[in-house]
């Protein structure tokens, strides 16, 4: 099926999220699930987490710097969805 959208479709759901949702869509799942804000410290950290307030300084992070943005989303993105469009 082809979809009309740029976006990403999760292998096993269908959920599909449009390209221009994408970081608001990552932020949320990160937010309210523990195993992946966990997953996301230990990559924007890589394994080195410095303080307590880590996940809303890496937050801020991602959300203001393009580049890290982008890396973000490569990889929330990565493991369980399909880059359509």
């Amino acid at each position: 099926m082809v979809k009309e959208k740029a976006g990403y479709e999760e292998i096993g759901t269908g959920i599909f999220v449009p390209e221009e949702d994408a970081f608001e869509y990552a932020l949320e799942m990160i937010s309210i699930n523990e195993n992946l804000k966990q997953e996301f410290l230990e990559w924007f950290y890589s394994g080195g987490i410095p303080e307590k307030n880590a996940f809303e300084y890496a937050l801020e992070r991602v959300s203001l710097d393009e580049e890290e943005k982008k890396e973000f989303l490569e990889w929330f993105y990565s493991g369980n969805f399909i880059k359509e469009g």
